[in-house]
């Protein structure tokens, strides 16, 4: 393990204190986290991981900014079912996505 790893570890365990605690700097304690990991990943080769920690620091900044504006506006989420279209379509783009994917990390 190298120190990046290490570093990302400790702010991994942090940031999950702080969103216990229901702490705004759980935020950017898991950006800066997730960031390191997007190297961790890169220099391992790992290019698919690597990705999916970019999509979390668009989460951790997106739920960042709905933190900090979500106002009184804010409404609860309610959970709903998916039409049987949605789960085909679903289905189609998931399958679709990662045979996509593997062709694109296998050819590059």
């Amino acid at each position: 393990m190298n120190y990046v790893e290490l570093v990302g570890a400790v702010l991994g365990i942090t940031g999950v204190v702080l969103t216990i605690r229901q702490h705004i700097l759980c935020w950017p304690v898991g950006i800066i986290m997730v960031s390191l990991y997007v190297y961790v990943f890169y220099e391992a080769q790992l290019y698919s991981d690597m990705l999916l920690q970019i999509a979390y620091i668009f989460m951790q900044i997106y739920g960042w900014y709905f933190w900090l504006h979500g106002g009184a506006q804010r409404k609860e989420a309610h959970v709903t079912r998916m039409t049987g279209r949605g789960i085909l379509w679903t289905l189609i783009a998931g399958t679709g996505g990662s045979f996509a994917l593997g062709y694109t990390m296998h050819e590059y």
